[in-house]
């Protein structure tokens, strides 16, 4: 009893108790606790946001709206991200702004050199605000922003699939994003791998680690 109790805090110190129905990583039942952590599980968006606030290497997790990260969690939702992605639009936000609304930047683009053509969480372009071929939003709103962000690159997947050949939901997402946040190429982007790649895989890495020093900690005294 003393074990499970020891367990359960130090599960719930690492956020690692669902809180956002996705998979029950706690089962409470009257008389038992079971626990499933395996490597296997896919992460949740609980162990996602903590890694945003604490593993983004662009902000300091003590200025993080945590507010705001759950309000991305919720339209990365309606998009029915891959679990191997899962966390896109928050490992996108950290890598672009630090999550900062009114972040700017991609000034040598511009004629003058000191215009920011990039503004916002997601750093978009000025066409995002073109109702007609962009997608009519205020880059400043980091919500308006995150979900035309998403929406383009859902947008890619057809091309992607008649462009790349690919067959499985990792490579045809992967290649989506590097169409979607991406200038065009003539000779496409099928095997482009995002800079956010690296900060989602790094969170997903720390997550089991965290799941496994969770697996041996229960295991004391047993």
């Amino acid at each position: 009893m003393v074990t499970t109790l020891k367990i359960l805090v130090f599960v719930s110190a690492l956020g690692l108790v669902q809180e956002d129905n996705d998979f029950d990583l706690v089962k409470n039942t009257r008389s038992t606790v079971h626990y499933n952590i395996s490597a296997e599980t896919p992460v949740t968006y609980r162990e996602l946001v903590e890694q945003a606030i604490y593993s983004c290497p662009n902000a300091n997790w003590g200025d993080v709206d945590e507010d705001l990260l759950w309000k991305l969690v919720d339209i990365e939702k309606k998009y029915d991200v891959p679990f191997k992605y899962r966390g896109m639009l928050l490992a996108a936000a950290c890598s672009e702004s630090g999550y900062n609304p009114y972040a700017k930047g991609d000034h040598k683009f511009s004629k003058s050199g000191k215009k920011p053509m990039a503004i916002g969480i997601l750093q978009l372009w000025p066409w995002y605000e073109n109702g007609k071929r962009g997608y009519g939003v205020d880059r400043t709103d980091p919500i308006q922003s995150a979900d035309a962000w998403m929406k383009h690159i859902v947008k890619q997947i057809p091309k992607v699939k008649r462009k790349c050949k690919f067959k499985t939901q990792k490579n045809i997402w992967r290649a989506a994003w590097a169409y979607g946040v991406r200038y065009p190429k003539p000779e496409g982007r099928c095997y482009d791998r995002v800079k956010h790649l690296r900060i989602i895989n790094k969170w997903h890495k720390n997550i089991k680690v965290q799941r496994k020093q969770v697996r041996e900690y229960g295991n004391e005294g047993c």
